[in-house]
């Protein structure tokens, strides 16, 4: 939504009931002047929600940063779940009880992605994208993907956006994993590791 149409309006208005009011003495011409410089504040303050709500490039995830050497992750987060491997790291969340909540990949002992399996936590706000956000919406904010990966089943798809860092599984038309990547090392593709972490139940 264009947070700027609401109060451009309510300008609008107030400049054509300045307009009429102009000829009904100083006092209705003092008043509709206050209310135009209240409608003048609330455009503005309107525009500034608008740009804040503009995507923008994300470098971390989980407090954890594009890049990371292994040793900070560990210090950070702690010795990952068992099944992980030296590549692909996998980390309980807070609220998940035990079950799978984020996944740290890495190439050359540095951090190449993090990524958030939906419904195991509190979900972040990548890109300006929300977790609850269908494909469509999110086509339209981010524009069309640098890459579509499939999975083996054909089941869900990974859209990468480099110019945001940002990749999204979806699965039903509904975001099954959020992940922020580093686009030097290509988009973020299936991987055993990842095909076979246990389903989300997306209704």
């Amino acid at each position: 939504m264009n947070w700027l149409i609401v109060p451009a309006l309510i300008l609008l208005g107030m400049v054509v009931l300045y307009m009429s009011a102009a000829g009904n003495g100083r006092g209705s011409r003092t008043i509709v002047a206050s209310v135009l410089g209240f409608a003048t504040v609330a455009a503005l303050v309107g525009g500034v929600v608008w740009i804040g709500s503009w995507p923008s490039r994300e470098t971390a995830l989980w407090g954890i940063e594009l890049g990371a050497p292994k040793e900070d992750v560990k210090f950070l987060k702690g010795p990952p779940l068992s099944g992980s491997t030296d590549d692909i790291w996998f980390y309980p969340g807070e609220y998940s009880q035990g079950k799978i909540s984020h996944v740290v990949s890495y190439e050359n002992d540095r951090v190449r992605y993090i990524g958030y399996v939906a419904r195991t936590g509190t979900a972040p706000v990548l890109a300006s994208v929300y977790s609850f956000e269908k494909l469509p919406s999110v086509l339209e904010k981010l524009g069309e993907p640098d890459h579509v990966a499939q999975s083996e089943d054909g089941l869900s798809r990974i859209y990468s956006f480099n110019k945001f860092n940002v990749a999204f599984e979806f699965a039903k038309n509904s975001i099954a994993m959020s992940f922020v990547f580093d686009p030097q090392f290509g988009p973020v593709e299936y991987s055993p590791e990842i095909e076979n972490l246990p389903p989300i139940a997306i209704e």
